[in-house]
């Protein structure tokens, strides 16, 4: 037979729990408590440190700290316009010769020679003055449709065709040599004359307008020095009976019955 162990307490009493239940519960509670404050207390120091960081960032960019709101508007408007500030230098002299020499050349010496055509839309008219920075192919779209005129009879697709060359000097990792600077020069050559005749034209009719002007304006002042002497010639006697009759009264040499006066001075001169 088996050995089987029965409990033999009475029923009526409950049973105690063991202590070391009761132990792992507290344990576990104490955990989930600390791990909860020591994410707390992580949450709270990464706060304040994204807080204080922002705060030093916005110190350091904001221009004008501590300043008047007129004084940060005027800083904001400079700061503005330094953004569009830009330099385009000459790379090669206009007396170099550059027969015979590297590619890189012939590109610095291309990127150059549109500065021609920037003097000749200046020329042309004030308002096509090419800002810095501003694209190339977008400018010149931009003067072929202005109200001008100075571009209409150069095609688009020569246009697109001298900017993609450009590009082509100025970035392109293709290579770029005489052939490729010859075909570029004669497409801004193109330009530049129909930018000069059109220029030529508009300063002959500038020339014929104040030529016109000066005509009509001595013809006004001929007309008006005519008139001028024709009424001089007019008032000539009118103005001479104004003059006698201002001038002093003098007693008359003859007396009311018709005797001339011997001690009048007058007299004594026509009778000597």
């Amino acid at each position: 037979m088996s050995n089987v162990t029965t409990n033999n307490a009475p029923s009526g009493t409950k049973s105690q729990p063991k202590p070391a239940t009761l132990l792992a519960g507290t344990n576990l509670l104490l955990v989930l408590i600390y791990g909860l404050i020591f994410v707390l207390m992580i949450v709270i120091f990464v706060k304040r440190a994204i807080l204080r960081v922002t705060f030093l960032s916005q110190q350091k960019a904001t221009p004008g700290n501590g300043s008047s709101k007129k004084t940060k508007a005027i800083i904001n408007q400079r700061l503005d316009e330094a953004i569009h500030f830009a330099y385009e230098p000459q790379l090669v002299p206009e007396d170099s010769q550059i027969d015979d020499a590297p590619n890189f050349i012939y590109r610095m010496q291309a990127v150059d020679a549109f500065n021609h055509i920037d003097k000749a839309l200046a020329e042309a008219n004030d308002e096509l003055q090419r800002p810095l920075g501003k694209s190339i192919r977008q400018h010149l779209l931009d003067a072929k449709s202005h109200s001008s005129g100075c571009l209409k009879s150069i095609r688009t697709n020569q246009l697109h065709l001298f900017s993609d060359m450009y590009t082509h000097a100025r970035s392109s990792p293709e290579t770029f040599g005489e052939a490729e600077y010859r075909r570029y020069m004669d497409l801004s050559t193109d330009i530049i004359n129909t930018l000069r005749h059109r220029t030529n034209r508009k300063k002959l009719k500038e020339r014929r307008l104040l030529r016109q002007n000066a005509a009509s304006v001595s013809e006004t002042n001929q007309s008006a020095s005519t008139s001028y002497e024709t009424t001089q010639l007019i008032e000539m006697p009118t103005v001479s009976l104004k003059d006698t009759n201002s001038t002093p009264h003098v007693p008359s040499p003859v007396s009311i019955e018709g005797e001339k006066s011997d001690s009048h001075p007058l007299l004594n001169e026509t009778r000597t």
